[in-house]
């Protein structure tokens, strides 16, 4: 009997951990675009001064799967001298999941301050986002949580052709997801931890049978 009872526990012990295994191979399939509205933010220095602007370009569709850090806008501007005022634009970041079809845009609003200056290659401006960085909606019963960052601020650099000297910068976004009921799940390291505790119950048991085993045959 204590051979039987061993086996179970066993058994058991070797169940919890391929339920751990196939949880974690099991892959969350998602695709996104993004872009910024207005995408072209423009600024002027006076009837005197020439009109500048900057570009806020988004990605096409693109295919992602499990957490990601992605691409939202990549920056790049068009003058020599930019002053920002609150100048604003909303940055955009549409998710679909595969496995549903369901989609959710996510949105965070943008506040552009501060200087930039071809001349000198200088630039001190600053972005905001008077709405935070992370918002989270649940699509087809996978939980996507959107936190943008890095935020990579407009830099000098050189890129021939129609751009020979301009200021580049770039917002990721980096999404996490999961089923949205993981919380109420037990994490696969949970799992394997309780197997243990029924193996050591298990060799446990099976010791005391054995010390017992004379006297009963006594």
């Amino acid at each position: 009997m204590a051979k039987l009872g061993l086996r179970y526990y066993i058994a058991a012990l070797f169940a919890l951990c391929l339920t751990a295994t196939f949880g974690r191979a099991e892959m969350i399939l998602w695709s996104y675009q993004s872009g910024a509205a207005p995408s072209n933010i423009f600024l002027s220095g006076g009837p005197e001064a020439p009109t500048s602007s900057l570009l806020l370009g988004g990605m096409g569709n693109t295919q992602e799967h499990d957490s990601a850090t992605v691409t939202v806008v990549r920056m790049l501007t068009a003058g020599n001298l930019f002053n920002f005022q609150n100048a604003t634009s909303s940055l955009g970041l549409d998710i679909k999941d595969t496995a549903s079809s369901a989609m959710h845009m996510f949105t965070f609003p943008v506040v552009f301050n501060g200087t930039a200056n071809l001349g000198t290659h200088a630039s001190n401006v600053t972005m905001t986002f008077p709405g935070g960085t992370s918002q989270s909606f649940t699509l087809g019963g996978n939980l996507y949580t959107v936190t943008l960052g890095p935020i990579h601020p407009l830099t000098w650099t050189s890129l021939g052709g129609n751009f020979p000297n301009a200021f580049l910068g770039e917002v990721d976004a980096h999404v996490t997801v999961g089923p949205s009921d993981a919380a109420a799940s037990p994490e696969p390291s949970s799992l394997i931890l309780a197997g243990m505790g029924i193996a050591f119950a298990a060799g446990a048991s099976w010791r005391r049978r054995r010390r017992r085993a004379p006297q009963l045959a006594a």
